[in-house]
């Protein structure tokens, strides 16, 4: 059984991070969520917390494409459909 493109793992979280250029802390919290001020937050990225400390493909693309345009200096990407 082979293991879709998007499900391989392709880095950890501090590598991911500096890739993307953001904290490591800011990739592990849109992956794996947490505890702030006695109030649970859910991942934004993975459905669920797993514990993992690797970064899928598909999550790292997500990762580019999904939260790095509302981060300051990150342009934003704009499907070509869009345009017509």
């Amino acid at each position: 059984m082979s293991i879709s493109v998007l499900d391989r793992e392709l880095y950890d979280i501090p590598l991911a991070a500096s890739v993307l250029r953001v904290p490591a802390s800011t990739l592990a919290w849109w992956l794996e969520g947490g505890k702030r001020n006695g109030r649970l937050y859910d991942p934004v990225i993975r459905p669920a917390p797993t514990g993992s400390k690797a970064v899928t493909w598909g999550e790292f693309v997500e990762a580019r494409y999904g939260g790095l345009p509302q981060w300051p200096g990150c342009e934003a990407y704009v499907p070509p459909e869009v345009h017509r």
